[in-house]
């Protein structure tokens, strides 16, 4: 099964923009492929997940995604918004377990907003 123009696209949106939601990188793509619906966008996003080529993660209604990486932790600003990757985050699991995702966001104050 080859790769779609969508999904390079979508994995190229999400390189360069890590940590948008699925309707900004609908917009984005949307520059590229006139033509793409949300709802391809969002087939797309599932199959890469699938793929084990994204991971996402959530803070309330927003689901964002982002390249597979090692694994890290997300600092969230409630005021600004901004996100801020931490590498010091983790969960001990047993060896045997293999993980699929996982998701540690805090959520918080930044500096900038205290």
């Amino acid at each position: 099964m080859g790769t779609t123009s969508q999904e390079v696209i979508i994995k190229e949106v999400i390189e360069r923009y890590p940590h948008l939601n699925a309707e900004t990188i609908y917009k984005k793509v949307k520059r590229r492929l006139p033509q793409v619906s949300l709802g391809t966008i969002y087939r797309n996003l599932n199959k890469l997940f699938l793929n084990s080529e994204i991971n996402y993660f959530e803070n309330g209604n927003n689901t964002y995604y982002e390249l597979k990486k090692e694994p890290h932790g997300h600092l969230i600003c409630s005021s600004c918004h901004k996100i801020k990757e931490v590498k010091e985050v983790s969960a001990k699991t047993p060896k045997s377990f293999k993980i699929k995702n996982h998701s540690i966001v805090i959520v918080g104050i930044c500096k900038n907003c205290q």
